[in-house]
């Protein structure tokens, strides 16, 4: 299966294990409160979901502790795709920063993906069809992408039916990436055919999707393309080619380029107040406004969010 082969050559970075400390089967201390996982300048790393190269999904989402909580290996890993009908490996993940939650989105068997949900950091997952979790900026929705759908549902039972959207065609052009654009719209990096996707716009509200939005200027030796993050009003697109990886600036509203150029020295994700970075050499840092230091994670991943 070639689901995700472009974006997925911009992440295969490799590296050694983490040195992070593992807190797994462990509780919060005591006293401290475990209902939010946002980022702040004091704890930049709340909240934060990483994927390995050997595809076990940390998640640091007990709040006042120190290191994460290796959630196990929950699918394939990235960087030894399985076939159709082998199984499925895990390409994202999503925090609910109020419950601290996890949404891990594995792709893509069955034919829509799955999505392990974990209620809260000591319940096992509920598998919930779909892939691609992207929660809201409000914490309140998480969409996924289905087979032909684009599913918009409550954090609080994401097991129940909500607002569902046709993607554009029959549902074989695959969604490469999925983020919300603000509370209202998500913006969908769809395959169209080639090495350039075509970016769609759907309204939960109204619940329509736009004709496609193609890139303008994207050289034709491209050779990923995934969604870098929103800041304030405008959309950062990343793209790699034989040159570099760059990022495109497009404006949230009209998605038109308003800017483009400027190199990046790896995979780039921004999440709310946070951003992370995942190196060429598989290195993870995250840092949110007003750091002047990123902070270190650590080594051997792959996707962080």
């Amino acid at each position: 299966m070639r689901v995700l082969a472009a974006a997925l050559g911009l992440l295969l970075f490799v590296g050694c294990a983490s040195e992070t400390e593992v807190l797994v089967g462990s509780t919060a201390p005591t006293g401290v409160d475990v209902s939010s996982c946002a980022p702040t300048p004091e704890a930049p790393l709340a909240g934060l979901v990483a994927v390995t190269s050997e595809a076990h999904v940390h998640v640091w989402n007990r709040p006042g502790a120190a290191g994460f909580v290796d959630l196990g290996m929950l699918g394939s890993s990235l960087t030894d795709q399985p076939t159709e009908g082998e199984g499925a490996f895990v390409e994202s993940a999503a925090v609910v920063p109020a419950t601290c939650g996890v949404f891990v989105g594995l792709c893509c068997e069955p034919v829509s993906g799955l999505t392990k949900w974990f209620k809260s950091p000591d319940v096992a997952p509920v598998d919930i069809f779909g892939r691609l979790p992207a929660v809201s900026p409000d914490g309140a929705r998480v969409a996924l992408v289905g087979h032909g759908i684009l599913e918009v549902r409550s954090v609080e039972d994401p097991t129940s039916e909500g607002t569902t959207i046709k993607v554009p065609g029959d549902g074989s052009a695959p969604v490469l990436d999925l983020m919300w654009l603000d509370g209202d719209r998500l913006v969908l990096l769809v395959s169209s055919g080639t090495s350039v996707p075509e970016l769609h716009v759907a309204t939960v509200s109204e619940g329509t999707m736009s004709q496609p939005f193609g890139f303008l200027g994207i050289e034709s030796d491209v050779e990923g393309v995934l969604l870098s993050g929103v800041d304030g009003g405008t959309l950062e697109v990343q793209v790699r080619s034989s040159s570099g990886i760059r990022v495109i600036a497009l404006d949230t509203t009209t998605l038109e380029v308003t800017g483009e150029g400027k190199s990046l020295p790896g995979f780039v994700r921004r999440n709310g107040d946070r951003t992370v970075l995942v190196s060429p050499n598989g290195n993870l840092s995250a840092y949110t406004e007003g750091d002047v230091d990123p902070t270190p994670v650590g080594d051997g991943y792959l996707w962080a969010g």
